[in-house]
């Protein structure tokens, strides 16, 4: 009787396998010959450690490994690919409708489902950690804010009358997701032009007529606030968009070419016998705009609208800094320049008690003239990036409380180095010294809490500033 021990692979330590044969075992045989060879049984034995000296280990445990991998070799019998591969069976319809120059004229009113309009929610959460002690936990990630674009929730054919006629639509649609005034994505060009060369690589933002996008601005959707895109220092929007404008892929008119120029645009949107170039809703490159012809009196096919920025001037939060050591209030200015979502110079709303002075007795009781390279202008409109309505502000260039809207949809906490009478309180030294104590405001507050709620160390490193548009 011969007897061999090898280690199972994969087994505790310590675990062997026994193999007892009648007959004497050859380099040549590997499992199945010795199972063939008279093996009377085979069992993991945790307690039994090595080889039997009769059998020279080394090489029997090789063919024995080698023997192993052939036998437990079992993905030929399980492989069951060919038996659940419905690709064949599943193939979807050829939906791609941009196979033809020209689209059928059969009337389709099955655009998607629309949202609901009418949720106006916001996040307003709770200020951070409002104690004043350390904390260097790292700020949370701050929503993009920017302005919107939206698809239209009703179609309509290509002759509705025009540019102001397609800007009428987008304000009166009951998709429009908010109170601000928008205008029709769309080119005629005549009236409405997004560029004369690809791209508006000659002339740059001299080729717009009426463009409704506004540069090196921030834009959000409208049916969920997912962040769309920035344009660039054009007006364009570049490809590809991080979230398209809509989930499915509605027709909608654009009279845009590729490189945004003007094509066919049911002669001035005004020719239900034309043709239009039109867009997919769910496309993140140029096919968003431009994806094919369509006869101008074609009915369900919907707009894109772009909201324009109101009267007045912008008032946005930052990401966190750093610490209350922001370089001075040139150093803070700098950083909202930086962060700036819409063309302009931007400064911070923020005090040192000289370089920059909102007032020096309570509430500017003495005017205007206490103002030091104070930001706010007197009897101004300031609105969020979103275009919520802040506030208007007075004779002497300051806020009245309550306001209208916070400055943010969300409870940051905000330097300023103001009291609740607009002079100055603590500042960081400046905005110099981490060490210091410096006055916070929260930007969820449409009290006095908004520009002066408690002292916070200045090495506090989850504070935003606020920065106003001049």
């Amino acid at each position: 009787m011969t007897e061999l021990r090898i280690a199972a692979s994969g087994a505790t330590v310590g675990a062997s396998m026994t193999f007892r044969c009648s007959r004497p075992l050859t380099l040549a045989i590997v499992l199945p010959a010795i199972l063939a060879a008279g093996c009377v049984s085979g069992k993991l034995n945790p307690d039994e450690t090595g080889v039997d000296s009769n059998v020279d280990d080394t090489v029997d445990t090789d063919a024995l490994d080698t023997s192993v991998a052939v036998d437990t070799d079992v993905a030929a019998d399980t492989d069951v690919a060919a038996d659940t591969d419905v690709a064949a069976d599943t193939d979807p319809v050829d939906t791609d409708v941009a196979d033809t120059d020209v689209q059928d004229t059969a009337t389709d009113t099955s655009v998607g489902p629309w949202w609901d309009s009418s949720d106006t929610s916001i996040e307003t959460g709770t200020p951070q950690d409002t104690d004043t002690g350390t904390d260097t936990d790292p700020p949370p990630p701050l929503p993009v804010e920017g302005l919107t674009i939206f698809l239209t929730d009703a179609g309509t054919s290509g002759d509705f009358g025009g540019i102001a006629a397609a800007d009428a639509l987008c304000n009166s649609s009951s998709a429009r997701p908010n109170d601000g005034v928008y205008k029709a994505l769309i080119s005629d060009s005549v009236n409405r032009v997004g560029c004369t060369s690809y791209e508006c690589s000659s002339g740059g933002l001299s080729e717009h007529v009426d463009w409704p996008l506004i540069e090196n601005t921030a834009y959000m959707r409208g049916v969920d606030g997912a962040y769309v895109g920035t344009t660039d220092a054009k007006a364009l929007l570049p490809f590809p968009l991080s979230t398209p404008i809509w989930d499915t892929n509605p027709e909608v008119w654009s009279g845009l070419s590729s490189g945004w120029t003007g094509t066919s645009d049911c002669s001035g949107w005004t020719d239900p016998n034309a043709l239009g170039n039109v867009g997919l809703g769910n496309e993140t490159d140029s096919r968003f705009f431009d994806r094919y012809l369509q006869f101008c009196n074609r009915t369900n096919v919907l707009m894109y609208c772009a909201e324009q920025l109101p009267p007045g001037k912008v008032i946005f939060t930052t990401n966190a800094q750093p610490s209350g050591d922001l370089g001075g209030v040139s150093g803070a200015d700098a950083a909202c320049q930086a962060a700036a979502p819409t063309p302009g110079t931007f400064k911070a709303l923020i005090v040192d008690g000289s370089s920059r002075v909102a007032c020096t007795t309570s509430d500017c009781s003495n005017g205007p003239s206490e103002h030091v390279d104070w930001p706010l202008a007197a009897q101004t409109l300031y609105y969020r990036i979103d275009s919520t309505v802040i506030g208007s502000t007075d004779a002497n260039g300051l806020f009245l409380f309550p306001l209208d809207a916070s400055p943010a949809a969300r409870n940051a906490e905000t330097w300023t180095g103001l009291n609740t009478d607009w002079t100055t309180g603590s500042t960081c030294a400046s905005w110099m010294d981490i060490t210091a104590l410096g006055v916070n405001g929260v930007a969820g507050s449409v009290d006095d809490g908004a520009i002066s709620s408690y002292d916070q160390y200045c090495d506090r490193s989850n504070v935003s500033l606020y920065c106003v548009q001049q």
